[in-house]
């Protein structure tokens, strides 16, 4: 699976957190649906120091300086980490299980629809009477604001980010300088954005694709729309005249314009890395700065590459506004042990963790203050690579911690989804409708749903 789509021209999980972007993965969660009875949380092993079982998401090239950190902590504040790797398949199902078996971890991971329904279902800790102990108004003003509140219920704290990645554009200099078209840059919008793509786009007489424009997406919120309500996610707003307008500016780069690949030719066209953009075959690709180390090994001296913001819409609405991550660390409501738990929980979040996060793989810290530091590490191995990507301008990701949102959440989100899903395969996948005809009589379905109690 690469960013974007898996092999049938499905968003993958990334691209899933763009549903502001118009479009959106398979429902998810459907065993979550009912409210999960207060679980029991693991037993410490020993009578002794407590142990907190730690579920993560790690890759193994971040577990050797992960140990390390661990061996630290557990040195420093005797209390010892069971860590364990994340489920490769049916997390949130199995996560949700053991928590009505009393046997989930005390700490773990989660993402967007998953780590929000968990807080919904009241399977995770209320963390503000730690906060309010060990926090500072300056350590929670370090995290990004929209982060920070997405992880409210009813007012009270249920997680902590573990990194902030903010989604821009990456685009191809060779491509754009060999047909003499302008860099793309702050002040791009929806316009400019496809007379370029229209430019950089070549294809043979049969209509098969020597090199694209762009590697699809866009944002509803560029447009100035909305997916449901910012202040009740009970009401979509996916048949609103400027989202609708996106939505379909979106479906005619793939099938009017052509400067996007069709599943099939991407498929045909994909030979390495994440997607088109490794492939020196496309001019523009949207994806998150996660995907800085993704470019580091897939691309490395091969072309020069630079970055942009998320363009404004075309609207009289449109606008720069993107999204950021939701993934999140929290802690089993059912913990046996939840002050040692809070410990590793602040430790996940504070400089030495989020180091390593950042030196391993180039992960944007969820610390702000540890952007600048952050950005000196990604150019470092950046330059140690390909010297000429020195002027890449990284404060493009910094910068979108002042205006990113999170992922948009519906309130019966699978339910809305398996309603929603099969509108956008039709729209984007296969071509087969427009958002005129399709997105109203969807948007009337969710509604309906919506509006019955839970």
């Amino acid at each position: 699976m690469n960013g974007l789509h898996d092999r049938q021209g499905r968003l993958s999980r990334r691209a899933f957190l763009a549903l502001a972007g118009s479009v959106a993965g398979a429902a998810t969660l459907a065993a979550c649906a009912a409210p999960m009875a207060a679980p029991g949380g693991a037993p410490a092993a020993s009578a002794g120091e407590p142990e907190v079982r730690f579920m993560h998401p790690l890759d193994p090239v971040m577990m050797e300086p992960a140990q390390q950190l661990f061996d630290k902590f557990e040195a420093e504040h005797k209390i010892k980490i069971k860590h364990e790797p994340l489920p490769a398949e049916d997390f949130a199902q199995k996560i949700v299980a053991a928590m009505a078996a009393g046997t989930a971890p005390d700490v773990f991971w989660a993402w967007g629809p998953h780590m929000r329904l968990l807080i919904e279902k009241d399977g995770t800790l209320n963390l503000d009477s730690f906060i309010e102990k060990d926090f500072t108004p300056e350590i929670i003003d370090d995290f990004v604001a929209s982060q920070w509140k997405m992880l409210q219920w009813n007012n009270n704290q249920h997680g902590l980010p573990q990194y902030c990645g903010i989604w821009a554009w990456y685009y191809n200099k060779r491509i754009f300088d060999e047909a003499g078209v302008d860099h793309p840059n702050k002040e791009t919008d929806a316009t400019t954005f496809l007379d370029a793509a229209n430019k950089l786009t070549k294809r043979q007489a049969d209509g098969k694709p020597d090199q694209l424009g762009v590697d699809i997406l866009t944002h509803i919120w560029s447009w100035g729309g909305e997916v449901h309500d910012p202040e009740n996610n009970r009401v979509c707003r996916l048949d609103e005249p400027v989202a609708m307008e996106a939505m379909q500016w979106l479906s005619d780069l793939r099938w009017k314009d052509k400067v996007a690949a069709t599943p099939a030719e991407e498929n045909a066209m994909r030979t390495i890395g994440w997607g088109l953009f490794a492939t020196d075959k496309v001019a523009t690709k949207c994806d998150g700065s996660w995907a800085l180390q993704v470019w580091l090994e897939s691309v490395g001296d091969k072309f020069d590459w630079g970055v942009f913001p998320q363009y404004k819409g075309s609207s009289e609405s449109g606008k720069h506004e993107t999204f950021h991550t939701t993934d999140t660390w929290t802690i089993n409501k059912g913990t046996k042990v939840p002050d040692a738990s809070w410990e590793w929980l602040k430790y996940a979040t504070d400089a030495d963790w989020q180091r390593m996060q950042m030196q391993t793989r180039l992960i944007q810290p969820a610390r702000k203050s540890l952007a600048p530091e952050w950005a000196g590490i990604v150019k470092e191995k950046l330059t140690a690579v390909n010297p000429r990507l020195e002027d890449v301008d990284l404060q493009i990701f910094i910068d979108g911690f002042d205006y990113a949102r999170p992922m948009v959440q519906f309130a019966e989100h699978t339910a809305a989804m398996e309603i929603l899903t099969p509108v956008f395969d039709q729209i984007y996948t296969t071509g087969e409708g427009t958002v005129e005809e399709l997105i109203p009589p969807a948007v009337a379905k969710v509604n309906e749903l919506l509006s019955k109690p839970s």
